[in-house]
């Protein structure tokens, strides 16, 4: 028989892990009501898997060698059969992993965009779909589709349109659930940002996944003021070649206050709706599901302060933990505060190597 003492603390962990929240690794067994989006982490590229009441649906499966990571994801979060699977467009970073999707996963429908695209890794993914049985679907603007209790509608691309860069093919999706909404955006340019526009389509999102990695061809200041999102995410790899996300697409959004969260510095990002609120968690833990801790300054009672969680030095660049012997040798005119470690990252400073921010 439990003691009291066991029973009391077990209802104590029970109740702290619904309050703070939750990590997500690809180990962990995430189950929600509602409608669940994950950011998968895939490096640089794109991977997004939605699951509605029972139905699940992934958008793009990251680059060739990353389709095991995909199906890993998958089958560890209960998605062991697809109603939906898009390729938002032929580029490998999106689709090069999806032909092992369809190898391992049931799916009963791929859409993707209408366009020839003559690579070995786009015609994978079209013979696997055929030998699995699986229909392809073309994407239209305009059409929408279900899944579970929510929905989404296709906002690009127009039928038969002729792009001459693939990435504005991208499949650009608007889901709902209840009162809240998403929109995926692929790699579609400002080109495909202003053709929708002039659609007059209801693009006004709570979440956007920025377009294109967070590169400066895309996000242009009109189409982010008509999404006028509360959260944005970034999917991209570590120290990419690119250079993504692009410094231009970062101060947009944090002109805007727009809560940004990025693959490359908390690894896979996972949403959850409830139709009128919408949380987050992430895989690493960087990102604001740490509680900032307060205390009373000393002759100001009942005053209640930030206790800072990491102290950066203007001049190195670096960033460090308060208790670090290095803090102590700096100037506090040198001294930068961040509440968390993405913040520093984001602002460019790198963690000290001897006390491992």
């Amino acid at each position: 028989m439990k003691s009291k003492g066991t029973i009391l603390l077990v209802l104590c962990l029970l109740i702290t892990t619904v309050t703070c929240g939750c990590d997500v690794s690809d180990n962990t067994q995430v189950s929600y009501s509602g409608l669940t989006v994950s950011f998968i982490d895939i490096g640089q590229g794109d991977s997004i898997l939605l699951q509605c009441k029972d139905e699940s649906m992934l958008i793009d499966a990251g680059e060739n060698d990353k389709g095991d990571t995909v199906v890993n994801y998958l089958e560890s979060h209960n998605a062991t059969k697809l109603k939906y699977a898009v390729g938002t467009h032929p580029h490998s970073d999106h689709i090069g992993g999806m032909d092992t999707v369809l190898k391992n996963i049931q799916t009963d429908t791929l859409i993707c965009p209408k366009v020839t695209y003559n690579t070995k890794t786009w015609k994978d993914v079209e013979t696997e779909a055929k030998s699995k049985n699986t229909k392809i679907e073309y994407a239209n603007a305009g059409e929408s589709y279900t899944l579970g209790d929510a929905t989404f509608t296709i906002i690009s691309p127009k039928k038969n349109h002729i792009y001459s860069d693939c990435n504005n093919y991208s499949v650009v999706i608007k889901a709902e659930y209840g009162e809240n909404s998403f929109l995926f955006t692929g790699d579609a340019e400002k080109l495909v940002e202003d053709e929708i526009l002039e659609s007059n389509y209801d693009i006004k999102a709570d979440v956007l996944k920025v377009g294109h990695h967070g590169s400066s061809t895309s996000t242009s200041e009109k189409f982010l003021n008509k999404v006028s999102p509360k959260y944005a995410v970034i999917s991209c790899g570590v120290n990419n070649e690119y250079g993504h996300p692009h410094k231009e697409t970062l101060e947009k959004l944090k002109e805007r206050n727009i809560k940004t969260y990025r693959t490359d510095l908390e690894g896979t990002v996972v949403a959850q709706s409830d139709g009128k609120e919408i949380s987050f968690a992430t895989e690493k833990n960087n990102s604001s599901n740490i509680k900032t801790e307060t205390y009373t300054t000393k002759g100001n009672k009942g005053t209640t302060i930030s206790k800072e969680k990491f102290i950066g030095n203007k001049n190195s660049k670096k960033f460090h933990k308060p208790n670090c012997d290095s803090v102590y040798a700096m100037s506090d005119k040198n001294k930068v505060y961040f509440d968390n470690r993405k913040d520093a990252l984001y602002e460019g400073y790198t963690p000290c190597k001897s006390c491992n921010p």
